[in-house]
């Protein structure tokens, strides 16, 4: 006799492993009274409850980022430039002046390809 298996308990119906064991399927547990959902709506409320968890997510972790790195465009050494709050746009900003201290000559910001916009107000002013 074995230390680790014991004929105890078992039945000569029992199934050698989970995967062998008959399972009804989905549809034959199904009322046919229920409405079917099709594949495509299925995944609709998959992405939609997935694209939530991740805006969330992405949301969340912004609202830990307390400073924005910058470099200068023909440098690899990155600047950390804190980030204020601005109150009357509830927006985290980096001020201009906080870049022009840090680059003398910074005359403009880009991200990739595309030129970063000043925060302005409701008149469009910077």
């Amino acid at each position: 006799m074995s230390l680790f298996k014991s004929s105890k308990n078992k039945s000569a119906s029992a199934a050698a492993s989970p995967s062998a064991t008959p399972r009804a399927s989905m549809q034959d547990q199904r009322p046919a009274s229920a409405n079917k959902m099709t594949q495509e709506q299925a995944l609709e409320i998959l992405l939609r409850k997935t694209m939530t968890d991740a805006a969330s997510a992405i949301q969340d972790h912004m609202s830990k980022i307390s400073s924005q790195g910058f470099r200068a465009q023909f440098s690899s050494k990155v600047i950390v430039i804190p980030i204020r709050h601005d109150k009357k746009s509830g927006q985290r900003i980096v001020r201009w002046k906080d870049i022009q201290q840090c680059f003398k000559d910074a005359q403009y910001i880009t991200n990739g390809e595309e030129v970063v916009l000043f925060l302005t107000d409701d008149d469009l002013d910077e």
